[in-house]
């Protein structure tokens, strides 16, 4: 038996160290391998849903919008309302407002059923009924079954109209956000995440922190004046997708909200963005054998003409997954971090940001980041290969397909556009600006967007353990976290 061992790890130990041939340096690829490689696909043929043909766009009486997809497929329909109105309109002596009047507008009951019953009914009709909010906008979505598509709009206007705000189910929703704010700094994914915009933004709504003090203020009444203030017709969008007939669903929403009329009130202004930050280094000591790194800057708006060059630029640096540069230097390569990547914002209307995000060895933290650095380096410095740019390209044309892989979506995807003051043909056009963008316009976006002297560094981790100092960098300043009782 021993024999025998022996020469199979004799055998195992020439195959292993026998000089490679040219014929046998690469593992031989399967007949299924071979027929895939050879395998030819002609192009994707995609068009964007028309306006008109899938997509409907309708007017109640009292200006409320209504986009409409139809289809039979399942006995189902689904709704989602929104009206403008978000964080990005609530003072800072009221940051948290939003989000408390999202929250108990649904779970706080109507004028007419308290919560209880509100949601036993919503239970006994198998009818799913959620709020959520935005920086831009408020909103309620409606799921139920075609059959009970009636009692569902009227319980959803009620909800959208005559909230009751209930006291009880107030101070519950205040105790959840207690209860995150006490928890706030129980990962370093949390703390990255809250610090970082307010590096970049300070106290302006896109960046200001939560505070309890302000939380604990917010009464029933202010909750009142801000539904009052935001939830108007004349500024209600409506997306419905499903089983229904245009016409007939037109007459059931004049029946339902016909009678809502616009308050004639204007939203809040929306205050104007301050001095952009400088670059700086900014530590929050924690005792971890890794850090969280956050690395960026202020980017791009929402309507810069090179938004479709710099998604390519994006993609290719770090939001294109397995295919990015920075997986392939800094995951696969150097072995540094598990997940890493990029990403150019635009959720905020004024000013987006660009920041890069990875999780590396608190030995390894130093040379993460500089692996990062010059990768943004070298985006600005030499064109990406053709090869980069064709697969980037493509990308992001084929997850277009996906935004309108059901018709709720679909119905969103218009309603949305319009909410941002986009044309109609705007997905066409940035179909055509995607496949039009060159190696040098690449080159030339990340010149622009990409400024490494003002890249702010956020590291959540234990200086005494980074493989190198991060003063060359600039300057470290203590970041002192903020502990809620």
């Amino acid at each position: 038996m021993r024999t025998l061992v022996a020469l199979l790890l004799l055998t195992f130990l020439c195959l292993t160290l026998a000089p490679a041939s040219a014929d046998t340096a690469l593992p031989a690829r399967s007949q299924g391998r071979r027929a895939v490689e050879k395998m030819v696909f002609p192009p994707m043929k995609f068009q964007v849903p028309r306006v008109g043909s899938e997509v409907h766009r309708r007017v109640l009486s009292n200006g409320m919008v209504v986009w409409m997809v139809p289809d039979p497929t399942l006995p189902r329909v689904q709704l989602r309302l929104v009206v403008r109105g978000g964080t990005l309109h609530e003072s800072l002596s009221q940051h948290g407002l939003v989000e408390l009047t999202s929250t108990v507008q649904r779970t706080g009951g109507t004028r007419n059923l308290p919560p209880e019953l509100l949601d036993r009914k919503l239970e006994l009709e198998a009818i799913e009924l959620d709020s959520g909010f935005s920086d831009e906008i408020s909103l309620l979505d409606l799921d139920v079954l075609s059959e009970g598509l009636e009692t569902g709009l009227e319980l959803l206007a009620e909800v959208a109209r005559h909230p009751r705000f209930d006291a009880t189910q107030l101070e519950i929703a205040r105790e959840q956000l207690h209860e995150e704010l006490r928890r706030q700094n129980d990962t370093p994914g949390r703390i990255a995440q809250r610090e970082f915009p307010y590096l970049l933004f300070g106290q302006d709504p896109s960046g200001r922190r939560l505070s309890w003090p302000t939380v604990q203020a917010l009464s029933q009444e202010d909750l009142r004046a801000w539904h009052a203030r935001i939830w108007t017709p004349d500024r209600a969008f409506l997306a419905v997708a499903g089983d229904f007939e245009p016409d007939a669903l037109m007459a059931r929403l004049e029946r339902v909200f016909g009678d809502w009329k616009p308050n004639g009130t204007t939203l809040p202004e929306v205050p104007r963005l301050g001095t952009e930050p400088g670059g700086g280094v900014f530590l929050v000591e924690r005792p971890l054998n890794q850090s969280h790194v956050v690395m960026g800057h202020l980017g791009i708006s929402r309507d810069d003409p090179d938004l479709e060059a710099i998604q390519v630029m994006d993609y290719i640096l770090g939001s294109g997954s397995f295919s990015s540069r920075l997986v392939e230097k800094v995951r696969n390569r150097a072995g540094l971090a598990y997940s890493v990547g990029s990403k150019v914002t635009t959720d905020d209307s004024r000013r987006g940001r660009f920041q890069v995000v990875f999780q590396t060895r608190t030995d390894a933290t130093r040379r993460a980041i500089d692996l990062v650095r010059a990768e943004i380096d070298g985006l600005r410095e030499k064109p990406v290969s053709a090869a980069e740019l064709q697969q980037a390209r493509g990308s992001l044309l084929n997850s277009m397909v996906s935004w309108f892989d059901n018709p709720f979506r679909t119905a969103w995807r218009f309603m949305e556009l319009e909410l941002q003051g986009r044309p109609y043909e705007h997905f066409q056009t940035r179909m055509d600006k995607l496949r039009a963008v060159t190696q040098a316009d690449v080159q030339r976006v990340a010149r622009r967007v990409l400024q490494p002297d003002r890249l702010i560094f956020l590291v959540v981790g234990q200086s005494d353990g980074f493989d190198a100092s991060l003063e060359d960098l600039g300057p470290v300043r203590k970041v002192e976290l903020e502990t809620v009782l």
